[in-house]
């Protein structure tokens, strides 16, 4: 069953998060725990220090289940 009031909150808090661009680094960091507590295994690049950022690209990896393993991505990006 989906808990509505769990993702408006979720929502909200995401969206609370300040991350233009090469700022990143704060909602990163929230996401790495949240996939981390998730069970996956995180891990950042070193795209934000060959660019001047804050933090490279957040890397989550789940053991597969079954034959196929599944990708997700996800660009944070802040709008004014």
């Amino acid at each position: 069953m989906v808990n509505e009031q769990r993702i408006i909150e979720e929502f909200q808090r995401l969206a609370s998060i300040e991350s233009p661009s090469f700022r990143e680094g704060e909602i990163a960091r929230y996401l790495a725990q949240k996939l981390d507590s998730l069970g996956a295994s995180v891990e950042f690049d070193s795209a934000g220090e060959a660019i001047g950022g804050e933090t490279g690209n957040l890397i989550a990896r789940f053991p597969a289940r079954g034959k196929r393993g599944s990708l997700f991505c996800f660009r944070p990006t802040w709008i004014r």
